[in-house]
């Protein structure tokens, strides 16, 4: 999708430079909930799916960054 919008923005991307950044959020994002997860004490079940969908996340970033 972002690379659908670059010329959107004021500077131009390449395909590979979206890509990083892509895989960085994506690798990020569910670290900072898990972390606010164990500050506000959620449901167990709740925090276990979001640790799993990091799991996964890392495991994609892995691979992209490989690629």
């Amino acid at each position: 999708m972002l690379f659908l919008l670059r010329g959107a923005f004021s500077i131009p991307l390449t395909f590979l430079e979206i890509a990083v950044f892509a895989t960085l959020i994506c690798a990020v994002d569910p670290v900072a909930v898990l972390c606010v997860f164990e500050d506000i004490h959620v449901n167990e079940l709740l925090y276990i799916c979001v640790f799993g969908e990091s799991l996964l996340n890392d495991a994609v970033t892995i691979i992209i960054l490989r690629v």
